[in-house]
């Protein structure tokens, strides 16, 4: 299937600008490592979507790029495929809190109080 169907069926749809930027480069990347472990689109079901975010964790990928990178996955199973992949919800709700929880930690690192010479008069 090709990467330009999934584009136009993205910039049809109900998706984000920065969804149809990334997915169809998530999905790339998707199908890489797919051709690598000498896997085709019907063969995906959800242990090797979980392998590959593992792969891509392993690369130091954050929480947010790889809940990006699954809800890509999911798209272009349902949109351009006609193959929803069974059972990601819970993959995606896992991400979704991981991602928050690394955000939340991400505002607390850079949080920096206001000095006490900006109070004085």
């Amino acid at each position: 299937m090709s990467i330009e169907k999934f584009e136009a069926v993205l910039a049809a749809g109900r998706y984000s600008q920065a969804e149809q930027t990334w997915f169809p480069t998530w999905y790339l990347r998707f199908r890489e490592f797919l051709r690598e472990h000498e896997l085709l689109p019907v063969d995906v079901d959800r242990s090797i979507v979980i392998l590959f975010l593992q792969q891509v964790k392993a690369q130091g990928t954050p929480a947010w790029q790889r809940l990006q990178a699954v809800q890509s996955i999911e798209a272009y199973h349902r949109e351009v495929l006609q193959r929803p992949i069974a059972d990601l919800h819970e993959v995606i709700t896992t991400l979704r809190r991981i991602a928050s929880q690394q955000n939340n930690w991400m505002r607390i690192v850079h949080y920096r109080p206001m000095s006490r010479l900006a109070w004085s008069g």
